[in-house]
């Protein structure tokens, strides 16, 4: 028998095992459908499921070049001991807080595809490029309320909504309250969410330690597009590199951007940009934050690596404020390109307020000092200082510019203390230090003097007993050896090589000037000096 004429035989043998394993409506509705025929089941597939028209494989590869796809994320979740990490940082997470799922996962998986497209839930019929675009947990008001009390809203229909969800600073920080004056320590996990940039945007979530008002450029809904973080980190995209469901912008690797998503009508159409960093502005933001760190770094509240702050650090209110907002610009990681305006606030504002810390620096050769010799001091101290005065032991007061050197000349002898005060560029920070007893000063060279005890036949003891001296230098004067000279105070013991007279010398000096002593050293049977 020929092959064809089994052919209708064997159509319905695989009709009824097709009828028996699971099929595209199982897959699909979850719904085993063996009675019914549905001539109309899965066409919507076929919108992106063909051989000619494989569209999720575009989408797919950028999404493994993004941040999202990471299985860190899984990690950071499955390590961290806060059980909220899930919600953004796995698929199941991230669908049960903010689609309401209502079920509780016994594993977790990376953040893909359906995390934030729902397809299979829609009219497959009429799929189109708006039904892609039905993002989990989107309000239809364009509204969601921050973690830090503030409600993010751009305009109705903003896609964000899906982004800012996650990329919020999370958690109320318990920064001070703007009537703290108290110290505090801060726990390690004190500080933004990574990841805080709903917050920037919102032109919150920093300390705000004026009330001048600050624009926030890019959540203008007239200037800014309808797509809100789409707007820029989607747009047309670039291969597999850039943009589209990659939302990359700056590739680090090669310093590579993608800059066209800026340069369209209604923002950057008329001065196109050609680098995301190369504003005035941004510049600004960049150098202040760099100005921040390093007074932050100069106070010591970083730990070794320069990453974390310290946890055993008594931090002052202001301290703990502008720490924060350190942290803020960084979580945010567009270096103040998310609101310029705002940002650049923000860093200013932290650098002005954070406490200026005096500090000054007595030149180690101006700890002694003649009458008419110079001494020099430089101001060391750190935070944005306005002005600083320094006065010496004898009152005379010194008025200057911040790292200054100061230079006086002592006209009497005695012991003086130096002090700094320091003035911010805010009236009330101000700072001072004491160097007690930090200079002594001379008005004549020294008078040496010195003893010597016997020890046993051969070995002598030197015994300093000058006035005014600040260096010694010794000759024990024994002619057979040619280390026989200390310049220590009080010299170590010397054994001579032989009995008889020897003349022993000590020169003592100070800034003034040296003057020398000699003394015979008699060695004999008798032990006597």
């Amino acid at each position: 028998m020929k092959l064809r004429s089994y052919l209708p035989l064997l159509s319905l043998v695989i009709i009824l095992i097709g009828l028996t394993l699971p099929g595209c409506d199982e897959l699909v509705t979850e719904t085993i459908n063996t009675t019914v025929i549905d001539s109309g089941l899965g066409v919507g597939c076929f919108e992106c499921h063909t051989d000619d028209k494989n569209l999720f494989l575009r989408p797919k590869g950028q999404w493994a070049n993004s941040a999202h796809a990471s299985a860190d994320l899984i990690d950071i979740a499955a390590n961290d001991s806060d059980p909220s990490c899930v919600s953004c940082h796995t698929h199941e997470g991230y669908i049960n807080e903010f689609d309401n799922a209502g079920f509780t996962a016994n594993s977790y998986s990376v953040i893909g595809c359906f995390t934030c497209h729902a397809p299979h839930n829609e009219d497959f019929v009429a799929w189109d490029d708006s039904l892609l675009n039905a993002l989990r947990g989107n309000d239809t008001t364009g509204l969601t309320v921050l973690k830090n009390g503030q409600v993010y809203f751009q305009f109705k229909g903003d896609k964000s909504i899906l982004c800012v969800n996650c990329h919020q600073a999370q958690f109320d920080p318990s920064r001070p309250t703007s009537s703290s004056t108290a110290s505090l320590k801060l726990p390690e996990s004190w500080g933004p969410h990574y990841s805080g940039q709903a917050d920037v945007i919102m032109g919150s979530g920093g300390y705000r330690f004026t009330a001048q008002p600050v624009d926030t450029t890019h959540l203008d809904p007239t200037v800014a597009r309808g797509g809100g973080c789409l707007s820029c980190h989607y747009g047309q995209g670039s291969g597999y590199k850039f943009g589209e469901h990659t939302f990359r912008l700056h590739d680090e690797t090669d310093n590579s951007q993608y800059v066209d998503n800026c340069n369209v009508s209604g923002c950057h159409a008329n001065s196109n940009k050609v680098d995301l960093y190369s504003d005035s502005i941004t510049q600004v933001i960049m150098a202040n934050a760099d100005t921040l760190n390093q007074f932050l770094t100069a106070q010591n509240v970083w730990d070794s690596t320069g990453i974390k702050h310290k946890t055993d650090y008594d931090f002052s209110p202001n301290q703990a404020r502008a720490l924060y907002n350190y942290l803020l610009y960084k979580s945010d990681g567009s270096q103040g390109v998310h609101n310029p305006a705002f940002m650049n606030q923000l860093l200013k504002e932290s650098i002005d307020y954070l406490p200026v810390m005096a500090n000054l620096v007595l030149d180690v050769n101006s700890a002694e000092a003649c009458t008419a010799s110079v001494v020099t001091a430089r101001d060391s101290s750190v935070g944005r200082i306005d002005s600083v005065i320094v006065i010496f032991g004898d009152d005379t007061v010194y008025t200057g510019a911040p790292d200054s050197v100061y230079t006086h000349t002592f006209d009497t002898a005695g012991v003086f203390d130096l002090k700094l005060e320091a003035y911010g560029v805010i009236a009330t920070n101000f700072n001072s230090v004491v160097l007690s007893n930090a200079v002594t000063v001379f008005d004549s060279i020294p008078v040496p003097k010195f003893g010597v005890d016997s020890i046993d036949l051969m070995e002598r003891a030197f015994l300093d007993s000058s006035l005014f001296a600040t260096g010694w230098q010794w000759d024990f004067g024994d002619p057979n050896s040619t280390d026989d000279t200390s310049s220590a105070q009080l010299p170590p013991n010397w054994i001579y090589s032989d009995t008889g007279t020897f003349t022993a010398t000590l020169t003592a000096s100070n800034p003034c000037g040296d003057s020398t002593i000699t003394m015979p050293v008699v060695v004999d049977t008798t032990g006597t000096p």
